[in-house]
């Protein structure tokens, strides 16, 4: 199971019952897609107001231009902007390299690559989120997963044990 996918379904749980509380929306029996994408939203916009100072993002910064959008995120603005991708694919979100979101990402899109290397988990990650200094985030994830150490671990060798006497004494054929 994915840490990230938890992540986004408890807080999204949390939001609709603070909602619920409030009394602003009727009670409905699961999550649905706009629950779990203000979820998103949501983590994002606490993780960079707890990690990004201000300054540091209004302007150019690591070859990168950022912009806040309507809904208080910062966004990387790159050379994507007439395309006809969506949104979220032009414009990632900003995801700063030393907290616990950025580490279950790039678990979590490990997982989703088939524990792909680090340029196809970096890839899918960047369809959605900019992690500054992604590449070494996503390097020691798969440096730390298990299941790739298992299957690209070194190959164990038998030790032979050496022949008994009976077996190397020379004899005359039959």
């Amino acid at each position: 199971r994915s840490r990230w996918r938890e992540l986004l379904r408890s807080v999204a749980w949390v939001l609709k019952f603070l909602r619920h509380c409030k009394g602003s929306r009727k009670a409905d029996k699961g999550l649905t897609a706009d629950d779990v994408t203000t979820a998103l939203r949501v983590i994002v916009r606490v993780v960079q107001r707890s990690h990004l100072a201000t300054g540091v993002i209004t302007g150019k910064c690591f070859s990168k231009t950022y912009f806040l959008d309507d809904e208080g995120i910062y966004r990387v603005k790159g050379r994507l902007q007439n395309s006809n991708l969506p949104y979220d694919t032009k414009h990632q979100m900003l995801i700063p390299q030393g907290t616990n979101v950025a580490m279950l990402l790039a678990r979590h899109y490990h997982v989703v690559t088939g524990h792909g290397g680090a340029d196809r988990t970096l890839q899918e990650m960047r369809r959605r989120f900019w992690v500054s200094n992604g590449r070494n985030v996503v390097k020691r994830e798969i440096g730390a997963c298990v299941e790739c150490k298992k299957m690209h671990g070194p190959v164990a060798e038998q030790i032979m044990a050496p022949l008994p006497e009976e077996r190397t004494m020379q004899n005359k054929p039959p």
